[in-house]
């Protein structure tokens, strides 16, 4: 695969879910923290960020915003494993949206899908740097 053709389809990819994470995010932290709970708002938004980041394969920056997002977790008397927990699931929702939706185009969904390994792969140093 060319570089440039991964390339190409990290940023349409990075496009389009981006309102995709933002509502599935939500839906994530309401359901693990309720809707009513105050920091909600920025915890989507800080994580989206991240997800961005990911996506777009801005790491450096993906750790710096999962450090502050880390942060104001713990201002909440919240861990980051609550952020682990989400980030799984928002990754099999990408996963599966590829699927469903790329399944006629094999070429592509191969690429988005190699994408999102590589945001796996992201994740889990994440953790570890975090650790």
């Amino acid at each position: 695969m060319r570089s440039f053709e991964l390339e190409s389809a990290r940023r349409d990819l990075t496009e389009w879910s981006q309102p995709i994470v933002a509502d599935h995010l939500s839906e994530l932290y309401a359901y693990h923290l309720g809707l009513n709970h105050p920091s909600l708002r920025i915890f989507v938004i800080q994580h989206a960020r991240i997800w961005h980041n990911i996506l777009s394969e801005q790491i450096n920056q993906a750790q710096t915003t999962r450090g502050e997002l880390n942060k104001t977790l713990r201002m909440s008397h919240l861990t980051a494993a609550l952020a682990d927990t989400i980030d799984a699931e928002m990754l099999d929702e990408l996963m599966s949206v590829v699927m469903a939706r790329f399944h006629r185009s094999p070429r592509l969904a191969r690429e988005y899908s190699i994408i999102l390994l590589r945001a796996a792969a992201s994740l889990a140093d994440q953790r570890y740097v975090a650790a």
